[in-house]
């Protein structure tokens, strides 16, 4: 993707270090611009991904997109829900298991057992990801991020959050079953941008 500005009235292309950001009354180059295409983000200047952000991954009860917890108490267990203080907390409890090699084409094995959903989270650097269920050999499976604790709706995840995996905070993309209780289950998961 690239980004035109018009400079007396010629398209120019921009470069990394042609645009910058005011910030505390000083101006800084922007390091990355992201625009938003089809309610996904994507970098502006090429795909330039952190070596220490993988994927990572984990089962856990219902949360709600706020990533605290369930707000109805029991769920559909009986169990009380789990808590967590947000995105930050949710992931680095959660999405325990780590991937530790950028590439595409990553088994991911869980176990989901009732009540509790399986749940993804990438660097959105990564673009999105296609989850193909090993069983079947379908694509999907992992749209419910977005849905009421055993129920659907129409909107569909993932869901961009704030993540800091010791690198710095950045966007990062969670994914979750779109049932809970689905036992043991094996996806290949592919990116569109590695």
């Amino acid at each position: 993707m690239s980004l035109y500005i018009r400079d007396s009235g010629v398209w120019k292309k921009t470069q990394q270090g042609d645009v910058f950001n005011r910030v505390a009354g000083a101006y800084r180059a922007a390091r990355q611009i992201w625009v938003k295409r089809g309610g996904v983000w994507f970098p502006v200047w090429g795909y330039a991904p952190s070596p220490t952000r993988y994927l990572r991954w984990g089962t856990a009860n219902f949360s709600d997109t706020d990533f605290l917890g369930g707000k109805e108490f029991p769920n559909q267990a009986g169990v009380a829900y789990t808590v967590w203080s947000g995105p930050q907390d949710f992931i680095s409890s959660v999405c325990t298991n780590v991937h530790t090699t950028r590439e595409s084409d990553v088994l991911v094995e869980m176990n989901c057992s009732f009540p509790n959903y399986g749940y993804v989270a990438h660097p959105l650097e990564f673009g999105i990801a296609t989850f193909h269920d090993n069983n079947s050999g379908f694509p999907g499976g992992w749209d419910g991020i977005y849905w009421p604790d055993g129920s659907m709706t129409e909107k569909t995840g993932p869901m961009l959050v704030v993540y800091d995996d010791g690198g710095g905070p950045s966007y990062w993309l969670v994914y979750r079953t779109d049932y809970s209780g689905i036992g043991s289950m094996s996806w290949t998961v592919d990116f569109a941008l590695v």
